[in-house]
């Protein structure tokens, strides 16, 4: 038997967004310095970086 269930992308998101946890920049060099195997994506614009510098391992 199959079932297919739909949902809308405001459901989809509201989804995701309960398993997303915000942390402050403390929490993240936190994180970089005692986890080596953490990848960390920085999705900033080229005129955030240009202002506000890159991270390391970003």
């Amino acid at each position: 038997m199959l079932i297919l269930a739909f949902i809308s992308g405001n459901q989809m998101l509201e989804s995701v967004n309960k398993k997303i946890v915000n942390i402050d920049t403390d929490e993240l060099k936190a994180i970089l310095d005692t986890e080596p195997n953490v990848i960390l994506i920085d999705v900033r614009t080229p005129s955030e970086l240009a202002k506000l510098g890159t991270i390391k391992r970003g």
